[in-house]
C-alpha cells in the first residue's frame, strides 16, 4: 500500500516525504488545497501502536490497507469497507476495555461508501477481524503444517458469524481513534478471498483514491482550516 500511494503521489507530482524516527516515513501532499498526510506503521497492532501515539491528533484518519475476504462474493481488487473489527491484535485493548468494539465513526464510513459509489470502484461494507498474526490467527498452518483447534474454530465461527475480512491493523487504529475521539474509517484493497482461494495483488491505486476523495469531502463539509488525515 505505501509503495503504490509513493508512486501515486510521485505521478501527480505532488507530495514530500518526511522520515518519522528510523522506520517509518510519511509522505504529506496538498490536494485541492487541503495537506493530506500518508503515513506507513509497519505490520501488526504493536508497530502501528507506537505511530499512532507519535501522530498527534489528527482530524480524521483513515486506514489504508489491504486484506483477504471471508465472503465468496468479493474479487481482488475491490475495496472493503470496515464498519468495526474484532480486536484479536494483541493491542487495541490498551485503549479499550475487552469486550469493547472497535468501531469506525459513522461519518467517515459513510463517506468512504459515497466516494467508492462515485468513483466506481466496488467495494463491500461489514466487520472486520483484526489479528495479531497472519497464520494461526487468521486459520493458516504454520511452516510445520501446524494449526490450534482453538484458532481453526474461532476462523470457522467468523465465518459463519458474516465477518468481511481479515487484516492485522484495522481493530488498533480504530480503538486509539475512538480513546482520542478522532473520527476514523478503515478501507482495505482486497487481495486475496479465503473461500475461494483467489489471490491477486491489485486494488491499491483505486482503494487509496476511495481514501482521498472521501477525507476532501468531510474536510468540505465539516472543516473550514486544512487538516490532515
Amino acid at each position: 500500500g505505501a509503495t503504490n500511494t509513493q508512486n501515486y503521489f510521485l505521478k501527480k507530482g505532488l507530495f514530500y516525504c518526511l522520515s518519522i524516527g528510523t522506520r517509518f516515513l510519511a509522505y504529506t501532499a496538498t490536494v485541492d488545497e487541503v495537506p493530506i498526510s500518508v503515513i506507513s506503521h509497519g505490520i501488526g497492532g504493536p508497530s502501528v501502536a507506537t505511530v499512532l501515539q507519535e501522530l498527534g491528533h489528527p482530524r480524521i484518519l483513515v486506514r489504508f490497507g489491504s486484506c483477504s475476504v471471508l465472503k465468496k462474493e468479493p474479487l481482488p481488487g475491490e475495496s472493503a469497507i470496515c464498519t468495526a473489527a474484532c480486536c484479536y491484535d494483541g493491542t487495541s485493548d490498551i485503549w479499550l476495555p475487552l469486550g469493547f468494539p472497535a468501531a469506525a465513526d459513522s461519518l467517515v464510513t459513510q463517506a468512504l461508501i459515497a466516494s467508492a459509489a462515485a468513483l466506481r470502484q466496488k467495494y463491500h461494507v461489514g466487520v472486520g477481524v483484526t489479528t495479531a498474526d497472519f497464520y494461526g490467527g487468521q486459520g493458516r498452518p504454520d511452516a510445520d503444517g501446524h494449526l490450534d483447534p482453538v484458532l481453526q474454530a474461532r476462523h470457522e465461527k467468523v465465518i459463519q458469524l458474516g465477518a468481511l475480512c481479515y487484516d492485522m491493523e484495522a481493530a488498533t487504529v480504530l480503538a486509539w481513534a475512538q480513546a482520542k475521539k478522532v473520527p476514523a474509517g478503515v478501507i482495505l484493497a482486497i487481495y486475496g478471498n479465503r473461500i475461494t482461494n483467489e489471490l491477486e495483488i491489485q486494488g491499491d491505486e483505486m482503494t487509496f483514491q476511495v481514501a482521498l476523495s472521501a477525507i476532501l469531502s468531510l474536510h468540505r463539509q465539516f472543516f473550514d482550516k486544512p487538516m490532515t488525515g
